[in-house]
């Protein structure tokens, strides 16, 4: 059958990529006010419009303490040279939840072939092995920014990277071990 997955991760994913743009674009227009003092948000998708000085003067004014309040939390928990980090870690969890959901998708297009247990398996070690490098590629990035205020915060941050990348080496080799099994059509 199809997992129950399979229909609540598109859902997340897309509430998770409105969310993420809608949080980037107060994030900038509130960092341009505190640097440039014109607190007005964008009303204008085009990132690439934004930077022009023209478009200085378009888009919504908001109130200072407003702007500062909706993105009291997600630029706070940050020291001062990574205000944006917020971004970087939605931006990880959407690659992740992205991969998992295809995981899902060849999940169950490939429940109807004879080769389905060798095609699967091939794409679940590709899947679990782009997973690596997507948490490696953002501990990196973590380790290099250092977003949090605390070293504490940093190091704690960094274990769990660590843990993360561990127990998916841990679960890929205990896959290899042990295939999965498929539901038989005379169980069903």
């Amino acid at each position: 059958g199809i997992p129950p997955a399979f229909f609540t991760e598109p859902a997340l994913g897309a509430l998770l990529l409105v969310v993420l743009i809608r949080f980037f674009g107060n994030v900038l227009a509130f960092k341009r006010g505190v640097n440039s003092g014109v607190w007005r948000r964008h009303t204008n998708p085009c990132f690439a419009c934004r930077s022009s000085e023209r478009s200085q003067s378009f888009g919504r004014p908001i109130p200072p303490r407003r702007l500062e309040r909706q993105v009291a939390y997600l630029v706070g928990r940050f020291a001062r040279h990574a205000p944006r980090w917020q971004i970087v870690i939605w931006l990880r969890q959407l690659l992740v939840l992205l991969l998992a959901y295809t995981s899902d998708v060849v999940f169950v297009t490939t429940d109807n072939f004879d080769t389905a247990e060798e095609t699967f398996d091939a794409v679940r070690y590709a899947i679990a092995t782009v997973a690596i490098a997507v948490t490696l590629v953002f501990w990196r990035l973590h380790r290099r920014a250092l977003p949090f205020a605390f070293r504490f915060q940093n190091a704690l941050e960094s274990c769990l990277y660590g843990g993360a990348f561990a127990s998916s080496l841990r679960g890929q080799s205990k896959k290899a071990s042990s295939p999965i099994e498929r539901p038989s059509a005379a169980a069903a």
